[in-house]
């Protein structure tokens, strides 16, 4: 048995100057925001440490600048790909179980972030960045453009209205009436707004010899709407 609660109201309204009553009840319809993901973005960094600072630093250059060269090779098909230095850290390292502390060196870090949409090459764009001298691998995310969200989540208010209709119709005819119109909705959980990455997992050796393998999923958040509705 489905159980519903109700929010009745006594509702007065003017309409070619003749009032008009009727009850309005407030009814949930809930639907699934399906997003899949079209945009996949690899974290690397090339983390180097040594007593030169300038041993240290072109180290990290060599090798990011071997990886951003393949990288760019690797995803030529690909016109809206991106290869972008993401962060560059340059810090003193130092030995504090000494008295006085010690300076023992230095340590560089230069991350690297890879953005494109052709998702079946994540895996292959994390071989060529181990490859190339990068040692982390800092992450691996899917996102969607906001014009992609937004046209979800309105098929998706659309669908839970649609619910939240065919359950007031039900409600309707249990009270002996019928549905009038719909008088206004609102949402009451957030959705997915797609401004913040969506991690994936995968772990990849110190040397990779053979291709990593990424399985994207997709995004399934509830989206509910309180929806306004008017029996005659």
């Amino acid at each position: 048995m489905i159980k519903y609660i109700i929010l009745i109201f006594i509702v007065h309204a003017k309409k070619n100057c003749k009032q008009e009553q009727g009850y309005k009840i407030t009814v949930q319809g809930e639907s699934t925001l399906r997003i899949e993901p079209k945009i996949g973005q690899v974290s690397f960094a090339i983390q180097v440490q040594d007593l030169s600072p300038q041993v240290a630093l072109d180290t990290a250059n060599v090798a990011a600048n071997n990886a951003i060269q393949q990288f760019n090779q690797l995803l030529i098909k690909d016109k809206n790909a991106k290869v972008t230095t993401s962060n560059f850290n340059i810090e003193p390292l130092y030995d504090y179980s000494l008295q006085p502390y010690r300076l023992t060196g230095y340590q560089i870090t230069n991350s690297i972030l890879v953005e494109t949409r052709l998702l079946d090459l994540l895996g292959d764009i994390i071989t060529t960045g181990i490859n190339a001298g990068l040692n982390r691998v800092d992450g691996i995310f899917y996102l969607n453009t906001e014009a992609e969200v937004e046209n979800a989540r309105i098929q998706a208010t659309d669908l839970a209205i649609k619910q939240a209709l065919n359950r007031a119709l039900k409600i309707a005819k249990s009270l002996g009436t019928t549905v009038k119109k719909i008088v206004g909705y609102r949402e009451v959980q957030q959705y997915y707004n797609g401004g913040g990455p969506v991690p994936a997992v995968a772990t990849s050796s110190a040397e990779a010899k053979t291709r990593t393998t990424i399985q994207p999923g997709s995004q399934n958040v509830p989206l509910h709407v309180e929806v306004d509705i008017l029996l005659k």
